[in-house]
């Protein structure tokens, strides 16, 4: 039994220390607690902290010091929770390990995974999360009350979401079919506004991984009930007005109708603050410099966009771009047409290279079996059924062979035209350096053909992709590259959080294994990426696949 139960950052349901008091310090103890639960002040918390240490060292061979022990870690929790300061959080784990040690039960198993959750948030160490998800499924092991089960299922189906995030993509179902168990369990608001989005947030990533509208369809109508629950003045009907506007987004993408866009665009603006982002206005305001407010005023929200309190300077929502595509968006729109361009022209049975291609970015999708993969509608599958490749991940939305030989020979046209008729000597002299069994000793000119240079003896020759006629456009397109990547990674400097979520660092750490950090240092923003706060190993934008 539980006298008070708050959320975690995640959203993550803890229990509070059970309230089975005995003695004056485990009284006091959780009248702090309780107390700080309602006023939120930290003093409580220590004081709390304070008393329960007193109870254990009264108990030493208590029946109950197993309850304490799990009362003292909460508490602990509650307090990094409060300061994001994470020095307490191995003692948490320890204490709770103690506990179970003394005593096995499905409420110390599950404050086991949810302070194991909480060092993988901050280490991002993958062990870790293994272990809480390990605890998670013992608890759920045991009959335990509606609610409580519940929450614990939400846990562990936001444990194994996070294993997805990190690229296990085989979790996805499972998380979605624990998220649908807890469904069934829940009767009460809170719970049901916590595990409805989770639900639809799962739905959403199936979505956007295989394609299949029906997960979008239930998405949507989640994040329509979700909406209900949190009426005007709820702390997270924004996020849930956003999500709602970007599941529509998704589906006006596939169908086309309009009304999905406009009430997407709609609800968007819902979702805005009354008072603008200081951000979003200076961003503006280097576009629309007249409309630059000197007293400094916050700019309040009207039906149109925002307006500086004095009311001589506006920014529409189109000014603001909050609507209009971003180019990330745009590159998703343009690639979403292109897969499905190609989805249509795919063959019934995957080439082969095509397959091993994909197998080196993503080796858990191998399929030892070595049948032909079959066309789906989102992709390639093994006749197995164990693995599976979208076309994403078959990376088809990029130039094939085919288009790449096409682009070549309109260069190829396109060089032959305006060279000169006597070959530059530098361009030949550059070329000789890779095909020397074409240098001509007698030192003739070299003249124009339809298919490249020949010297005018006649007996040697240079084709024009010999003479590297594709070195310009090649110089060409890296040129329009580098510049792109300077965009990106100015726009990603800007935007990207001063630490680094630790389910980046682990993907960037996969593919550079030298970067990793064995210190469990967090990881700091620089102009280039970020780098660990001990200092020794850096990951750039590009290393972290966000360039």
């Amino acid at each position: 039994m539980h006298s008070l139960s708050w959320e975690s950052k995640d959203g993550t349901l803890l229990f509070a220390p059970h309230n089975e008091a005995y003695g004056t310090p485990k009284n006091l103890a959780n009248i702090f607690f309780t107390r700080f639960g309602q006023t939120g002040l930290l003093k409580d918390l220590k004081d709390a902290i304070k008393q329960l240490r007193d109870a254990l060292d009264l108990q030493q061979t208590h029946p109950k010091r197993a309850e304490s022990l799990n009362d003292l870690a909460i508490i602990l929790c509650a307090r990094i929770g409060k300061t994001d300061q994470y020095t307490n959080l191995g003692e948490a784990i320890e204490l709770h390990r103690e506990a179970l040690t003394l005593q096995s039960t499905p409420d110390l198993a599950q404050s086991l995974a949810n302070a194991l959750v909480a060092q993988f948030d901050q280490s991002g160490q993958r062990d870790v999360l293994d272990e809480a998800i390990l605890s998670y499924r013992r608890a759920l092991e045991t009959p335990s009350p509606d609610r409580d089960r519940c929450i614990c299922l939400n846990s562990l189906a936001n444990a194994l979401m996070k294993q997805f995030q990190s690229g296990q993509w085989a979790v996805l179902d499972e998380a979605i079919s624990l998220y649908r168990d807890a469904h069934q369990l829940q009767n009460e608001s809170q719970l049901d506004q916590l595990v409805s989005n989770s639900l639809a947030n799962a739905l959403k990533a199936r979505f956007d991984q295989s394609g299949a509208l029906e997960d979008l369809d239930e998405a949507i109508s989640l994040y329509r009930k979700v909406l209900d629950l949190r009426p005007a003045g709820h702390p997270d009907r924004p996020s849930s007005l956003s999500s709602l506007a970007i599941a529509l987004n998704s589906r006006f993408g596939q169908s086309g109708q309009r009304e999905e866009l406009d009430e997407a665009i709609s609800l968007h603006r819902a979702s805005f603050p009354q008072v603008a982002d200081p951000q979003i206005i200076q961003d503006a305001i280097r576009k629309y410099s007249d409309q630059f407010c000197p007293s400094g005023y916050d700019w309040v929200k009207r039906d149109w966009g925002y307006q500086c309190p004095g009311g001589g300077h506006k920014l529409t929502w189109e000014q603001l771009d909050v609507f209009m595509k971003t180019e990330e968006e745009d590159g998703k729109v343009k690639k979403e047409e292109t897969v499905q361009k190609m989805m249509r022209s795919a063959p019934p049975i995957a080439d082969p290279q095509i397959i091993q291609d994909a197998i080196r970015k993503y080796p858990d999708q191998l399929c030892p079996s070595g049948h032909d993969w079959v066309k789906k509608d989102w992709g390639y599958q093994c006749p197995g059924g164990g693995h599976k490749l979208t076309w994403e991940q078959l990376d088809i939305f990029v130039k094939t062979e085919e288009e790449d030989g096409k682009v070549k020979e309109e260069t190829v046209q396109k060089m032959m035209r305006s060279a000169p008729p006597i070959a530059d000597p530098q361009i030949i002299q550059d070329a000789i350096r890779k095909y020397p069994d074409q240098a001509c000793p007698s030192g003739y000119d070299w003249v124009k053909k339809d298919w490249g240079y020949q010297c005018q003896g006649g007996g040697h020759k240079l084709t024009w992709e010999q003479l590297g006629v594709f070195m310009k456009a090649e110089e060409e397109e890296e040129g329009r590259t580098r510049k792109r990547k300077a965009r990106e990674t100015s726009e990603i400097t800007k935007t990207a959080p001063p630490v680094a979520d630790p389910r980046i660092i682990e993907k960037g750490v996969r593919n550079h294994p030298d970067q990793a950090c064995t210190s469990g240092f967090g990881w700091e923003k620089n102009d280039q990426g970020y780098r660990c706060m001990g200092g020794g190993h850096t990951l750039t934008w590009e290393q972290l696949g966000m360039v």
